[in-house]
């Protein structure tokens, strides 16, 4: 099946306790092209477990938007993925996630140890579904092998593939190697969809130009900031840089709390993490950031943040 044809080049990648769904929404109100939620564990679904359904939270206004899921057990991602993907637009498979608790679990980059294993999950859940397939991966678990996954990962039924040009053993260390994403759109005809070390709209374009990638995915780079798919997607355009005023990004946050809000996921800690976030370019942020870290009531962390303009 074929991937979404996208309006713009940049899309939100997916980020544990980030990329809920309120904050999705803004960043396609600024223009990103699709969006994916965090990635949710496909056991604890298939299991039906209340906290993971929470996380795949959506909303008919959010379109295109991707779940992306997370398991070794290609049963779980088959039954995961039919049972939700009425309420998306494409299931995406994380086989790029480092981190330990994931690979204890033989899930994420684990997976790219064992590329019959890849095919195996792949094949199944892509025959097992009415949407688009789509897989993220890392370069190599502590090897380059990306352009063998790609290729298993076309074969067997992926419908696009992000790559993050790094290793799972280098984590975030060092710099995103872009001739890997260049070597991987080189030999598969699926859209490869570039992510790595993306700060502003100049590393957009140049990714783009580097690698032919047809997509850029943009992850810690939005992070506080969805005002960045509208630069990127200005300058792509037209090749101009434009800036945001902080009356703008008090009014992010603003318009985050009132999204939050609308669908019931207001939390005290997600409050205090998005109103430091969302903030942290104001003068004297540093200080605002203490001042919103010893608040323990939303309220005032809202009355704190309106009293800035």
């Amino acid at each position: 099946m074929k991937f979404l044809r996208l309006n713009s080049k940049v899309i939100l990648a997916p980020m544990a306790g980030i990329t809920n769904l309120p904050f999705r929404l803004l960043c396609l109100e600024y223009g990103a092209a699709a969006v994916f939620t965090e990635m949710v564990s496909a056991d604890a679904l298939a299991m039906g477990n209340r906290n993971s359904f929470s996380l795949a939270q959506t909303d008919a206004l959010e379109k295109p938007v991707g779940l992306q899921l997370f398991s070794s057990n290609a049963d779980n991602l088959v039954k995961a993925a039919e049972m939700m993907q009425k309420d998306f637009d494409f299931i995406d498979i994380n086989m790029g996630c480092s981190v330990a608790k994931v690979l204890k679990q033989q899930a994420g980059a684990y997976l790219l140890k064992n590329p019959a294993r890849v095919a195996q999950i792949i094949t199944k859940v892509s025959d097992a579904i009415d949407i688009p397939l789509t897989v993220k991966i890392r370069s190599g678990f502590n090897s380059v092998n990306a352009v063998e996954i790609a290729q298993i990962a076309e074969n067997n039924g992926a419908a696009a593939l992000t790559i993050h040009p790094r290793t799972a053993m280098q984590g975030f260390s060092g710099d995103a190697d872009w001739d890997i994403i260049k070597k991987v759109k080189e030999n598969i005809d699926i859209p490869i969809i570039g992510n790595g070390d993306i700060k502003d709209a100049p590393d957009a374009a140049r990714m783009l130009d580097k690698t032919g990638c047809d997509y850029i995915m943009i992850g810690r780079a939005a992070r506080g900031n969805p005002f960045i798919f509208r630069q990127v997607n200005e300058y792509l355009d037209d090749g101009k840089i434009i800036a945001q005023t902080n009356a703008q990004k008090i009014a992010d946050f603003m318009r985050y709390f009132e999204l939050a809000e609308k669908f019931n996921l207001m939390s005290l800690n997600d409050i205090k993490t998005k109103a430091q976030q969302f903030t942290r370019t104001l003068p004297d942020s540093c200080r605002l950031r203490r001042e919103i870290a010893a608040l323990n009531d939303i309220k005032k962390i809202k009355e704190l943040i309106t009293e800035l303009n």
